[in-house]
């Protein structure tokens, strides 16, 4: 086990971010300092909220980039699904935003396909609590 991962499981310093996607824009927050980031999105689709993986994957990293202050720590990510769900997400967009969350590096990905309250991430991301039952 590398160190940055050790050191990303102490409480003191775990990381843990909430990105909303919306088919328009990226909205961000640093659970812990409340740093917050919105940008629109590069890639559109008119069917999929994913749209074009490599795109998906530089957005991601762009916002962690702008919340995560220490980046050699590993950080947790709750990534939010919002709007382009008319029967639901198929399970290859759902996997398309975990695989691309685990590409900018985070510790734990997990999804919602609804938005999360700032009290139920810090739960989850922080504290520990237990997984989402949508996730």
């Amino acid at each position: 086990m590398s160190i940055h991962l050790l050191i990303s499981k102490i409480p003191y310093f775990r990381q843990a971010c909430v990105i909303t996607f919306s088919p328009h824009q990226v909205i961000g927050e640093n659970i812990r300092t409340g740093e917050r980031c919105c940008f629109p999105r590069s890639s559109k689709h008119p069917r999929t909220l994913a749209g074009d993986f490599f795109s998906l994957e530089e957005e991601l990293k762009k916002a962690i980039s702008e919340l995560v202050p220490r980046k050699w720590i590993k950080s947790k990510i709750l990534i939010c699904l919002d709007g382009l769900n008319e029967g639901g997400y198929t399970n290859i967009e759902k996997r398309a935003f975990r695989e691309a969350g685990m590409g900018t590096g985070a510790m734990e990905v997990y999804l919602s396909d609804q938005i999360i309250s700032h009290s139920q991430a810090f739960e989850l991301l922080v504290k520990g609590g237990t997984e989402l039952d949508n996730a």
